[in-house]
């Protein structure tokens, strides 16, 4: 599979499954969906009439919604960023307007709140964005200063904090910005850090708290994206001549990239969102300032794909975008339609 990914070309497929669009019950204006787990679960959150997030879970006939709300009354609310196979997510729950949380919700209902560091008590706060099917969280933390930090939890609730050696110190900067972190489980984390130039770079960290530093040959601007079991990074990339985003696949040992992206007049960037454990990655692209999703292969073939109801008007930020696949292919993510309104996503797995 490894091989494969380093040295397969691309080829485009033009067979689209069923794409279901769906609303979460009470959502006005925006329902996201962020992951879908091997059983077809789907999580997001979604926004109701007053304004206020919610975060939700989506039984995988599409029938049955549970609302997940943390425990008091918030003018912002609660926001979903990852979903395992046991059921259990994670993401930021923000009490009252000034203090935000980071989560767990275990799949009895029980929801626990935490901050990866007493430093973390202020809007920005602690995110969860990722957790894996033994209840280890990974994400990142702003502190008072406005630098942001990494962490990761463990299931017993225990706390360990880490910055990249190269991540600046100012606001704005530090591990987990721009992105906060993904990992697998075997509990390595891949995420991105900024600068003291404000320059992003991609790292990787290993259980034993090993960290590296890396960024694909011929770019820079880089972040980690998403990892799969066999330790495989996904990530984002600027060339250093033409500033065109792409992506990058980094094979476990560091030793081989494989960069690729959406061919075509006007495409000004290729995004990945996620990879599973067979190699296929989905994400997005825009070309002339829409958004498609994309899905790609181990043998390096792409296939792009526009959810129904998708908005054609440039510069709106409209189009589909690709969040998460799971094992049988299933595809969840978002679609803005022609009003800016979002909505949330299921693309049935390709036929073989």
């Amino acid at each position: 599979m490894l091989a494969a990914l380093a040295g397969s070309p691309q080829a485009f497929a033009h067979d689209v499954p069923k794409i279901t669009v769906f609303d979460a019950p009470g959502a006005v204006g925006f329902t996201s969906a962020v992951a879908i787990n091997v059983a077809g679960q789907v999580a997001g959150s979604y926004a109701d009439g007053n304004g206020v997030l919610h975060g939700y879970i989506r039984s995988p006939d599409g029938k049955h919604f549970v609302t997940v709300d943390g425990p008091n009354d918030s003018p912002i609310g609660t926001f979903i960023l990852d979903l395992n196979d046991e059921g259990a997510v994670t993401g930021q729950y923000c009490e009252g307007s000034t203090v935000c949380h980071g989560f767990v919700r275990e799949p009895s209902g029980k929801f626990i709140v935490f901050d990866a560091s007493p430093d973390a008590l202020n809007l920005g706060g602690t995110y969860g964005n990722a957790i894996n099917d033994f209840g280890t969280v990974a994400g990142s933390y702003t502190g008072m200063d406005g630098v942001t930090h990494a962490f990761v939890r463990a299931p017993n609730g225990d706390i360990t904090t880490f910055d990249a050696a190269g991540a600046g110190t100012q606001a704005g900067q530090g591990t987990g910005t721009p992105y906060p972190g993904a990992l697998n489980n075997l509990g390595v984390i891949t995420g991105g850090y900024a600068d003291q130039n404000g320059n992003s770079f991609s790292y990787v960290r290993t259980p034993d708290g090993s960290l590296t530093e890396f960024s694909p040959p011929d770019g820079s601007q880089s972040f980690g994206q998403g990892i799969n079991v066999f330790g495989v990074i996904v990530g984002n990339y600027s060339d250093d001549v033409t500033g065109v985003g792409y992506v990058y696949v980094r094979s476990p040992d560091g030793k081989h990239f494989t960069s690729f992206g959406v061919t075509g007049t006007g495409v000004k960037f290729t995004y990945p969102n996620y990879i599973n454990a067979f190699g296929t990655i989905t994400g997005f692209y825009n070309q002339n300032f829409l958004n498609h999703g994309f899905l790609r292969t181990w043998d390096g073939t792409i296939t792009t794909f526009d959810a129904p109801g998708a908005g054609t008007t440039p510069h709106k930020g409209q189009g589909t975008f690709g969040f998460s696949i799971n094992l049988e292919g299933a595809i969840v993510g978002n679609v803005v339609d022609s009003n800016n309104v979002q909505h949330g996503f299921v693309r049935a797995p390709s036929p073989p």
